[in-house]
């Protein structure tokens, strides 16, 4: 992105938060939303469930309350963008429950080799998004009479420019 322009992607192995048109309420037709993943304990600590957050996108200020800073990473070496927690609510709609373990993974960017290696990271760090998003999950207990949960990846498809400017 050019100076002054923060890429609005959190991507951690348990996290995950990006603006997207697409809504479960409203599917396609629906006004942007930032889409906030969150892996947490499931009911009576049995297991971990997946969630997500919908949250009105109303602008880049609206996401930059979501960012706490911009610091260098001391392990990366690093400039990051570090985000607020994403929080469960009683709006919060469960994706997947009753999993053994749930975890994100990205996708980069070819290195520019002539048969490019897919290379999958569990954090997205990187000034670019990711080119595509896996989201592996392992079911608590086997069961026939229920559908177990799959491992799913999902190509990464950016259709509309909504920047946010970071002022130092």
């Amino acid at each position: 992105p050019p100076a002054g322009v923060v890429l609005f992607f959190q991507g951690e192995p348990q996290s995950m938060r990006f603006v997207s048109t697409f809504s479960l309420q409203q599917a396609w037709r629906g006004a942007p939303h930032i889409l906030e993943y969150q892996v947490i304990r499931g009911e009576d600590d049995q297991g971990v469930r997946l969630i997500v957050n919908e949250v009105p996108y109303t602008g880049p200020l609206g996401a930059g309350a979501l960012c706490v800073s911009r610091a260098v990473d001391p392990a990366l070496g690093m400039l990051v963008t570090r985000f607020r927690p994403i929080e469960p609510s009683p709006q919060s709609f469960v994706l997947a429950d009753r999993l053994a373990s749930c975890q994100f993974q990205y996708l980069e960017p070819p290195a520019g080799a002539e048969r490019p290696v897919e290379k999958w990271v569990p954090l997205w760090v990187q000034a670019t998004l990711p080119r595509g998003i896996r989201v592996e999950m392992v079911p608590l207990a086997a069961s026939a009479a229920r559908m177990p949960p799959i491992t799913v990846t999902v190509p990464v498809r950016v259709d509309r420019n909504l920047e946010m400017r970071y002022v130092d």
